[in-house]
C-alpha cells in the first residue's frame, strides 16, 4: 500500500513490509547502534547502498567516485605505471591525492567519474598492478557539476581549427598579411603618373 508523502522537499511512497521477528529485532538494534532516525531511515540507506552495488555490477550508468588504493612505494615502476594509466584513462580520472606512511607504504585515492564498467576496468587495472596491497572502488548514483564553462568554449575552437585543416586552410601569419599590404600598395602606386608621385614625393617631404 502506498501514501504520498515528502522528506526533505522530495515525494517519497510509502510501502509496508513483512519481516522475520528475529530479522526485525536484529534491525532495531542497528537502528539504535548506528543512530539512525527510524526503521525508514536505515532501511533507505541500505537499499541505496545495494542499487548502487548493483548498477556499479550490471549497468552503464555514468557514476562518480573513488578508487582508494594502498601500496608498497619501495616496488621498482609501481608509482610510474599507476600515473600512466591515470593519463590513460584521463576523460574518467579527475584528480588523485596520496599521502606517505610509514614503512615505505602509500594511501592513495583518486577521483574518477563515467560509465560504472569503464571506471569498474580501471581499477581493477591499478589493483592489480605488481606491489599494490589493496584497492577498492566505492561509487555513488551522482555527477560532477563541469568544472569550467570555458571547457565548451575550447572544444568548439580546437573543432574550428580541426575542420580549418581538413579543408586545407591555414589562418595567415602577421607577416605574410604585412608583406601583402605592401604588395598591394606598390601595385597601387605604379598605377600612378609620374607627375602624381612626385606630387606625393612633394608632400611627404619635410619643410626646408
Amino acid at each position: 500500500m502506498r501514501n504520498g508523502g515528502r522528506s526533505n522537499g522530495r515525494p517519497v511512497s510509502r510501502i509496508s513490509m513483512s519481516l522475520p521477528e528475529e530479522l526485525l529485532s536484529d534491525l532495531d538494534r542497528m537502528v539504535a547502534a548506528r543512530g539512525f532516525q527510524s526503521r525508514s531511515q536505515a532501511v533507505n540507506d541500505m537499499l541505496y547502498g545495494f542499487l548502487v552495488e548493483h548498477k556499479r555490477q550490471v549497468g552503464d550508468d555514468v557514476m562518480v567516485g573513488i578508487v582508494a588504493l594502498f601500496y608498497d612505494n619501495s616496488v621498482s615502476g609501481l608509482q610510474k605505471q599507476l600515473a600512466d594509466l591515470q593519463f590513460k584513462h584521463i576523460d574518467e580520472v579527475i584528480s588523485s591525492l596520496h599521502v606517505h606512511l610509514m614503512h615505505n607504504q602509500t594511501m592513495e585515492v583518486i577521483l574518477v567519474q563515467g560509465p560504472a564498467r569503464t571506471l569498474q576496468g580501471i581499477a581493477d587495472k591499478m589493483t592489480a598492478c605488481r606491489g599494490v596491497i589493496s584497492g577498492k572502488m566505492y561509487l555513488i548514483a551522482a555527477l560532477i557539476p563541469q568544472l569550467h564553462p570555458f571547457i565548451d568554449t575550447v572544444a568548439k575552437q580546437v573543432g574550428a581549427k580541426q575542420a580549418a585543416r581538413g579543408n586545407g586552410k591555414k589562418a595567415p601569419s602577421r607577416r605574410a598579411s604585412g608583406e601583402r599590404a605592401k604588395a598591394q600598395s606598390r601595385r597601387k602606386a605604379a598605377r600612378k603618373s609620374p607627375g602624381e608621385q612626385k606630387h606625393e614625393r612633394n608632400r611627404a617631404a619635410p619643410n626646408a
